[in-house]
């Protein structure tokens, strides 16, 4: 009953036939019910994932394990299968990822755009307030190139943490970053 409700067919309409009416005709064409049999032959178990197609011709991702069935004297008697529709299972996971990676591009494009900004105008204002020092004071001097040397450091590693979070994407806003880093070094300063 559960596997005329996945595949459609009634038990008589597919007792001793080949299995090749499951598959698509892409997998057919490479051998793939062929293959997955010989395996269950030769382990006498197989587990395989893949297309699958129900008698109305629709296509379904399927997870089947196919078990030999042996006589008393070892002679393959035939094959046991059991077959599970995991699309919609596949689909959830496939969304989840995407979900995922959206969430990953995300939390890069706000390090980016927003901290990394931030601590390269602090870096930048660090060397300017540096050379100003170098003036009046060696030691606030060395104080504030220290201050800039940190922050450029942190632009550094949130760069590196963006490129694991969002290899691809992080180009994606260059000329925005670039006008937003203008908008904020001139707030702090005069250039």
């Amino acid at each position: 009953a559960g596997a005329e409700r996945i595949m459609g067919y009634a038990a008589c309409e597919v007792l001793n036939r080949r299995d090749h009416v499951f598959f698509t005709s892409e997998d057919v064409r490479r051998g793939v019910p062929r293959s997955v049999l010989d395996t269950a032959d030769e382990l006498g178990r197989c587990e395989s994932e893949g297309w699958r197609v129900r008698k109305n011709g629709k296509r379904f991702r399927a997870h089947a394990i196919i078990r030999a069935m042996r006589g008393p004297d070892e002679r393959l008697r035939g094959f046991a299968m059991v077959v599970r529709d995991v699309t919609d299972i596949r689909r959830l996971e496939q969304a989840v990822l995407e979900i995922g990676a959206e969430e990953r591009r995300r939390i890069g494009h706000d390090l980016h755009d927003g901290l990394g900004q931030h601590l390269t105008g602090a870096a930048l204002l660090s060397k300017a307030l540096q050379r100003r020092l170098a003036k009046k004071s060696k030691s606030l001097a060395r104080d504030a190139g220290t201050l800039a040397q940190m922050a450029s450091q942190a632009v550094a590693t949130a760069r590196d943490i963006v490129k694991g979070l969002d290899p691809v994407g992080q180009a994606s806003g260059l000329q925005k970053a670039l006008e937003a880093l203008a908008s904020d070094v001139s707030s702090y300063s005069r250039i």
